[in-house]
């Protein structure tokens, strides 16, 4: 699959009305074609039962040997695929509710000071509804 198909078809996906489009700010392209990257302003899955306070950045790549899609987020180091965009993406917030799950509601005092930094960090960018 040529790169710039691979572009057209993040751009449509991104672009449609699969997803709730209030969910994504600033659809931005990359350079390389086959990755998007834009901001979640809010969780779309029912199962993930938090706020975001600020964006969270993710980029997305379509992985056209797989057949997939990959959601990634650097800061977290979280990422999810699926063959479907939507699987994928909903993954990615478990996925994060995951790591909210595992370091929010423990006790400090049992957490290494990385850990902590992490559980600082998880409450910088998201709070319970």
């Amino acid at each position: 699959m040529s790169s710039s198909s691979v572009k057209n078809i993040l751009f449509d996906i991104l672009s449609s009305n699969k997803l709730d489009s209030s969910s994504f700010d600033q659809i931005k392209l990359s350079k390389s074609g086959d990755k998007a990257s834009f901001e979640l302003i809010h969780f779309t899955n029912p199962n993930v039962p938090l706020k975001l306070i600020k964006p969270l950045h993710l980029d997305v790549i379509y992985e056209g040997e797989t057949k997939r899609y990959i959601f990634e987020n650097k800061i977290f180091k979280i990422f999810s695929f699926d063959e479907d965009f939507e699987k994928a993406a909903a993954e990615f917030e478990i996925n994060f509710y995951y790591l909210w799950e595992e370091y929010i509601l423990e006790d400090e005092s049992v957490l290494t000071a990385g850990a902590i930094q992490l559980k600082h960090l998880l409450l910088e960018y998201a709070e319970e509804i």
